[in-house]
């Protein structure tokens, strides 16, 4: 049981990290380079993709498919930049899944009611926890947010 808490304590401190990003903060933009791919959403839900051109404290500049939008800051609601390679991410979880999952079959392994031997038990549990790890790795989001407007007062309709 300790295995499994310590391995399910790992696995969420990248969620931690994530979370403490300030996504209100414009000035995050300055991260983003020229032809990088983003979606932007603006405040009547209409999603701009395209590459990243510039920005400035009133506007970003998108650059899609039809040319150069430009929209302005008050009517963004969010940011979002599209993550390089999701086959790299999906590995890395499989990886980490199979390791967790072979730790965790060892350990259950050690335990006198178990049918099999701890090397059989550890093939195992890394094999469930590759594919486990594969899963995890398709539902953590394939873009990160840049950017996300602060909620505007509850009378606002707009947002």
């Amino acid at each position: 049981m300790k295995t499994l808490l310590v391995a399910m304590l790992v696995l969420a401190m990248p969620l931690a990290l994530w979370a403490q990003n300030n996504q209100s903060d414009w000035q995050q933009l300055s991260q983003l380079q020229s032809g990088e791919k983003i979606s932007v959403v603006d405040s009547s839900h209409k999603k701009h993709s395209g590459a990243f051109s510039s920005f400035s404290d009133q506007f970003i500049i998108v650059r899609a498919n039809t040319g150069d939008e430009t929209i302005p800051r008050r009517d963004i609601r969010e940011i979002k930049r599209s993550k390089r390679s999701h086959r790299l991410r999906r590995a890395a979880s499989g990886l980490a899944g199979s390791g967790v999952g072979a730790a965790i079959g060892y350990g259950v392994a050690s335990t006198k009611d178990c049918w099999c031997t701890k090397g059989e038990s550890a093939g195992i549990g890394a094999v469930l926890g590759f594919f486990g790890g594969l899963a995890v790795g398709d539902v953590i989001p394939s873009h990160q947010t840049i950017y996300r407007a602060a909620r505007r007062a509850a009378h606002d309709k707009s947002y």
